[in-house]
């Protein structure tokens, strides 16, 4: 993945931000058509959290989210209205098992940094895609950790296609 420097300033004496990055979370949705409903989870069969590896140089370091993509490998023809919850702390969240309702605990919420929106989808050849450029959500990692983690949350109602192949990127400006 071809990287580019990117130097932001905040004027004479504000800080730098140097690399820029796009990092992945690759997953398939278990193998049924079960319709999700507002405020569902949406995931892979073993309910983990999505995780962005190596989104700082070092552990505890910090960035900037500033925009989120998503790819879905079908079609439907309504389409999913989702939210990126993402969060600095922990891998996982009290209950993000697919189809399971959002739910958050207070320590989950400990952790939030920010969302995207998933909810203006462009039709590819048998796929879709939606960008969300407007998160500039700063951030720094735990003193442990590299990585950031997500949760998809459907916000009306979706019918997938079963074993759907997901992808999430976002795109980060390291500290």
């Amino acid at each position: 993945m071809p990287r580019q420097r990117v130097i932001i300033s905040s004027g004479e004496d504000g800080p730098d931000i140097g690399m820029s990055l796009r990092t992945s979370a690759i997953f398939t949705r278990p193998n049924n058509t079960t319709q999700y409903t507002a405020g569902d989870n949406i995931g892979n069969s073993t309910g983990s959290l999505l995780t962005f590896y190596n989104v700082v140089n070092g552990n505890g370091g910090n960035g900037i989210v500033v925009d989120a993509v998503c790819s879905v490998s079908v079609a439907q023809s309504t389409k999913p209205n989702l939210r990126l919850y993402l969060f600095d702390g922990t891998s996982t969240v009290t209950n993000a098992a697919d189809n399971a309702a959002w739910a958050p605990t207070d320590a989950d919420m400990k952790n939030y940094i920010g969302h995207a929106e998933f909810s203006s989808w462009e039709l590819g050849t048998g796929n879709i895609v939606c960008r969300d450029d407007q998160i500039n959500t700063p951030f720094t990692c735990l003193s442990s950790s590299k990585n950031l983690h997500g949760i998809l949350v459907e916000r009306s109602t979706y019918t997938p296609v079963a074993s759907e192949a997901w992808k999430v990127r976002l795109g980060v400006l390291k500290g």
